[in-house]
């Protein structure tokens, strides 16, 4: 009798046992690479993509669309259900609620209750052209009829992919109007029993390209998404990535290079349990469903760093500034500083700390914030200074060299291009945001103008942060290169004006010009002056992005094909407004608070946006090509020319040729420097020329960049 009933027991618990460990999910090699899901009877053939899963994971709904994968195919996409039963999953079958239009994206929300979709049935017996979210309730006989989410959620244009947290939050992508690009991603919090009016995601989690399908973690605390047109894609068209949530704000997005492939990769969602990624990828032709082990990506790509609080980051940054400037200014570092340039250690030194994992430019905000809200300051309190009247003062020399020195800027970047690109056309190629000739706008922008202007040119040419960090080397050594040699011509400045057979007599009136002005501005500021040099500066960015919120938008809709010349780009008229503010600004009596300090509190603002993009770039990417300082060479050497021939053609003073060079090449760090190399009274001049620079280098950078584009096309 024991025997028996042992026996018994013994099988119930083998027959538990094996109907326990039935894991619809389970499949060893999508461990550490991603595998077919239900290979031949989900996945077949045909089109399987954006699949979703009941709670207990035991039913799957997904989107069949026969035919082959493209825009061209006009088959209507339909929801068919299987369930799984026995070890294995069933044949599918059309839900009851799909078949008859043109249905997708479906989700079932974690809880189980409803059930989303998208759809382009008639509402209110109103032919829909574009696809709207639709939604199931639990029922006690199953599902309800579909419900239209209504205009609150919907719109005009086409809804894709909602997913739902655990408390609710709506998660869905849109073409709507008003967003940052072709489709954005957006969240409807849920609130009192209902859909809050959706809020877009903005950057860094949307672009001016293309956000699509999407998926969240129940906690919220990732969110997977297809992107499409970005720098980092393997495939034309969309592309995986992640971004984490870290307190109220997204991380910068991260490409899923593991999963990502050739073809589209999309329709991204989480197995119930949380351990499974499923998604779809054309990589084998027709769309099929895929899954990977969660945690595979997550340890890849979660390499949280030792710092995540920006208030953190910041302070070590300005720590950072404040060793670089004490030491630049030491005797004792004096000989270290001869030969590396104060700027490139507020560069390198935070990409150090980004590369040890200490700080991350990737999740950190500061960027964003310095580039939008500091970097437009800056412009204004550097541009402000500007005396016109001083300037021509100066003489028509000063400024005809400092023009100089711009031309040969414009058109030395084309010209390098087209030389360097017929000896070796490799060095001058790439794509997309890794396009030379994206990169060597921000050159430009950085020798006609300075940083902030360098910065500007990198958003509004959309340039790659690996590319910046090999332009930033360039920038520094080739123009510290050329310095040096100006420094050199300051001691023999006699025997070089002797061959220009220049008359240098009218420096001196110069010099005492400059002096008496600079000192009957100069002032210690008050705590009112620096109040109102603050409320001058970013009153005109809140001015700037209102102008550029409006114009921006106006161009894209009315304009689009001027996209090409960055008119569509909101942060090109966010720098354009704020640069011409700063100008207009120059005229009236506000440009006396120069003497309290404008220009040094633009300085400050730059050098912090310098520090935080030091934090994403990587120092070491010129030696991936090295052959960019070629470009660099014959560009500067463009340019040297042009100023010689000008100074030649003209008499001008030695003075004027180096100092009008440096102004656009080195700008107000360095015009100075090699300014007080001929006499310590003129270093003024060498401040008066460079803040010129700030004044135009986003024009002419901007110029040069399109004449480069041109070229390079």
């Amino acid at each position: 009798m024991r025997s028996v009933v042992f026996t018994t027991w013994m099988l119930c618990l083998l027959t538990f046992a094996s109907v326990f460990a039935q894991d619809p999910f389970d499949n060893s090699k999508a461990q550490k690479s991603a595998q077919l899901f239900a290979q031949g009877i989900i996945s077949t053939q045909a089109n399987e993509y954006n699949i979703a899963f009941t709670p207990d994971g035991q039913q799957a709904y997904f989107t069949r669309k026969k035919g082959k994968w493209g825009n061209n195919n006009k088959e209507i996409s339909t929801i068919y259900t299987s369930t799984f039963k026995d070890g294995k999953w069933s044949t599918p079958i059309i839900a009851h609620f799909s078949g008859k239009y043109d249905d997708g994206d479906v989700f079932v929300a974690p809880d189980g209750q409803r059930l989303f979709f998208t759809s382009k049935r008639p509402v209110n017996s109103q032919t829909k052209a574009d696809s709207d979210i639709w939604m199931l309730y639990k029922t006690s006989n199953g599902w309800s009829q579909p419900v239209h989410l209504g205009n609150t959620i919907n719109s005009p244009k086409d809804e894709y992919s909602p997913v739902t947290s655990k408390n609710d939050n709506l998660y869905f992508a849109s073409a709507r109007a008003g967003g940052l690009g072709q489709g954005d991603v957006y969240v409807a919090k849920f609130k009192a029993g209902k859909y809050a009016k959706p809020k877009n995601l903005q950057a860094p989690i949307n672009s001016a390209k293309g956000e699509w399908n999407v998926t969240i973690a129940p906690d919220e605390s990732y969110l997977i998404f297809e992107a499409s047109e970005r720098k980092e894609n393997l495939s034309p068209a969309g592309d995986l990535y992640i971004s984490y949530k870290k307190g109220s704000l997204w991380t910068s997005p991260i490409h899923l290079a593991m999963i990502n492939s050739k073809g589209s990769d999309l329709y991204p969602t989480l197995s119930p349990d949380g351990k499974y990624l499923i998604y779809a990828s054309t990589k084998g032709g027709n769309a099929g469903i895929y899954q990977i082990k969660i945690s595979t990506l997550l340890d890849k790509y979660n390499h949280d760093p030792f710092i995540t609080n920006d208030a953190v980051v910041l302070g070590l940054l300005l720590l950072i500034l404040a060793f670089v400037f004490q030491t630049s200014h030491s005797d004792r570092f004096k000989g270290f500083y001869k030969y590396v340039p104060a700027l490139l250690l507020c560069y390198f030194i935070p990409s150090v700390f980004n590369s040890l994992g200490v700080i991350s430019g990737e999740d950190s905000r500061l960027y964003f914030v310095s580039s939008r809200y500091l970097l437009p300051a800056s412009l204004v309190l550097l541009t402000i200074s500007i005396d016109f009247q001083g300037i021509k003062r100066l003489g028509s020399k000063a400024v005809i060299m400092f023009f100089a020195g711009t031309i040969g800027i414009i058109i030395g970047g084309p010209l390098a291009l087209l030389i360097i690109g017929s000896i070796a056309p490799e060095i001058v190629g790439g794509t997309g945001p890794d396009a030379v000739w994206r990169g060597l706008t921000t050159v430009a922008g950085s020798w006609i103008g300075g940083g902030a202007n360098q910065t500007a040119m990198k958003e509004v040419f959309q340039v790659g942060d690996k590319l910046f960090s090999a332009m930033i080397t360039v920038d520094v050594i080739t123009a510290n290169i050329w310095m040096a040699f100006l420094l050199y011509g300051a001691g023999i400045s006699a025997k070089v004006d002797g061959w220009f057979k220049a008359d240098s007599s009218a420096i001196k009136e110069v010099q005492e010009r400059v002096v008496n002005y600079q000192a009957s501005i100069a002032k210690i500021p008050t705590f009112n002056d620096l109040a109102t040099i603050m409320a001058i500066g970013f009153g005109c960015v809140a001015v700037a992005h209102f102008g550029a919120d409006l114009i921006a938008p106006w161009v894209k809709t009315n304009a689009p094909q001027l996209a090409k010349f960055s008119l569509t780009s909101g942060f090109f008229w966010l720098i354009v407004i704020a640069t011409t503010l700063g100008l207009l600004l120059s005229f009236t009596k506000l440009r006396k608070y120069e003497g309290a300090g404008a220009s040094r509190m633009g300085s400050f603002l730059l050098y912090v946006l310098i520090a935080s993009i030091g934090m994403k770039m990587d120092i070491t990417a010129i030696f991936e090509n090295p052959g960019l300082f070629l470009i660099g060479i014959v560009w500067m050497l463009v340019h040297v020319i042009i100023m010689i021939t000008i100074g030649k053609i003209i008499k001008a003073p030695f003075f004027f040729v180096a100092v009008g060079s440096q102004a656009n090449v080195g700008g107000a760090a360095s015009a100075p420097v090699v300014a007080s190399a001929f006499h310590p009274s003129l270093a003024p001049v060498g401040v008066l020329l460079a803040v010129l620079g700030y004044a135009v280098g986003t024009y002419g950078a901007w110029l040069c960049g399109i004449i480069m584009q041109s070229v390079a096309e």
